[in-house]
């Protein structure tokens, strides 16, 4: 009776639902961005097996366009029929993204500042965050359940931790007029039976306390949520407040050097304990070693030099690589040169850095001419026809892109350093 009594409050509180003059809590946009959470929630229903899980019963479907019906009524115009969706967490990002965009000003009207508002995701790693928006076939990074997205070439990755360590998911972010960044998640709303939403602080998404109105369920643990923050001074406009392009807004989206940097080091290391979080990334490789003597002056590069050719990358918590070099020793009477196959293997202590050591073997040709001059000891000409190396280097991963540095050597060109870049695969 009192789950009754509840769904038939939240119906006829959702009839009012987007009129500007409902102020239902602390300030207007909270109010708003809890009723697209509700809204989307009441449209979609969440399907266990389009996720991958079909031997496992759908979770409870708290919202039901029953609810809003007389809204959805009015939003379809001359048509008497409204679009459901039964699916998974980007379906339910995506409608939500396109009722944000066809509803623009209305949510600008409510404090939704200029057109910041995304659809964020993470794939393994809860602390990284991919911004995006729908692309089209002429224009998007993936394709996601059939539909085309784009991540901006100026970047979307945000170094946030998600609410709830959320992995696999997609939801949206939405800045205030008063800079703060909002995050809601409809498909968590829907299956928990209250707006599930919050702010970003400090590398955060903190879920905040949702007005009881808009709940279905109210568990205790609720009353120990914070309230959203109070809403603060309006931003002034941005270089781009009256751009439409979101190749250009992106670079007003709340990022800045530390995002990139800081963000980088510190807010983007993983739970250690847990190889889930460890994306894979890997692809082919060109790498130089350059010989110490040669910033002594002692040598040119083209006296001195390696060059390698390999494959590698990160798989869970393992790095790796395996590459063929090529060796040249040309310094003073020195004709000497090798060609070795070298295996690294290491361990990862984030998700974008690896450390790892290396050895290999080959074979070493000695060109040096035996009638000339004494041969110079530092050449290393009297080392045999086997040729080796051993190595200690870290990896880093920017993907699609990746750099590896480090101090090798090689009884070819003696101790020198090597860097390497890479492309994914």
């Amino acid at each position: 009776m009192k789950r009754n009594l509840q769904k038939k409050y939240v119906f006829i509180v959702c009839l009012v639902l987007f009129i500007p003059s409902a102020q239902l809590f602390p300030d207007s946009f909270t109010n708003a961005i809890q009723d697209l959470a509700v809204r989307t929630a009441c449209i979609g229903q969440y399907s266990a097996t389009e996720a991958g899980g079909g031997w496992y019963d759908d979770p409870h479907d708290y919202y039901t366009p029953k609810m809003i019906a007389v809204r959805l009524s009015k939003e379809s115009g001359n048509m008497t029929r409204t679009s459901t969706f039964y699916g998974v967490c980007f379906d339910y990002a995506q409608f939500a993204w396109n009722y944000v965009e066809q509803n623009k000003s209305w949510y600008k009207s409510q404090g939704l500042y200029e057109g910041q508002f995304w659809i964020a995701g993470v794939d393994r790693n809860s602390k990284e965050i991919t911004l995006c928006y729908p692309g089209s076939a002429n224009n998007y990074t993936a394709i996601q359940n059939g539909v085309y997205v784009k991540i901006p070439d100026a970047g979307g990755k945000r170094y946030v931790h998600a609410h709830g360590d959320a992995t696999s998911h997609a939801w949206l972010w939405l800045e205030s007029s008063d800079g703060v960044w909002f995050w809601v998640d409809p498909t968590w709303t829907d299956n928990l039976g209250y707006p599930i939403y919050g702010y970003i602080v400090d590398g955060e998404e903190v879920q905040c306390r949702p007005d009881s109105d808009y709940c279905v369920t109210s568990p205790s643990s609720l009353q120990q949520l914070p309230l959203p923050p109070a809403y603060g001074q309006k931003k002034s406009p941005s270089p781009t407040s009256n751009s439409t392009n979101r190749e250009k807004t992106i670079k007003d989206a709340g990022a800045d050097w530390t995002d990139v940097v800081v963000g980088a080091i510190t807010k983007n290391l993983v739970d250690y304990s847990n190889p889930d979080n460890y994306g894979s990334h890997g692809g082919l490789f060109v790498s130089v070693g350059v010989p110490f003597t040669a910033f002594a002056g002692e040598s040119t590069f083209i006296d001195k030099v390696s060059f390698g050719l390999g494959v590698g990358g990160m798989i869970g918590r393992t790095v790796g690589s395996v590459e063929l070099d090529y060796l040249r020793n040309c310094q003073g009477v020195n004709n000497l040169h090798g060609c070795i196959m070298n295996i690294n293997f290491g361990r990862r202590f984030c998700d974008r850095i690896g450390f790892y050591l290396g050895a290999g073997g080959g074979v070493r040709f000695d060109f040096t001419n035996k009638d000339d001059k004494p041969r110079d000891t530092k050449g290393l000409v009297n080392s045999g026809c086997f040729a080796f190396k051993v190595d200690a280097g870290l990896m880093f991963i920017f993907a699609p892109v990746f750099v590896k540095t480090e101090i090798s050597y090689d009884n070819v060109t003696g101790w020198g350093v090597g860097f390497g870049l890479g492309i994914g695969l």
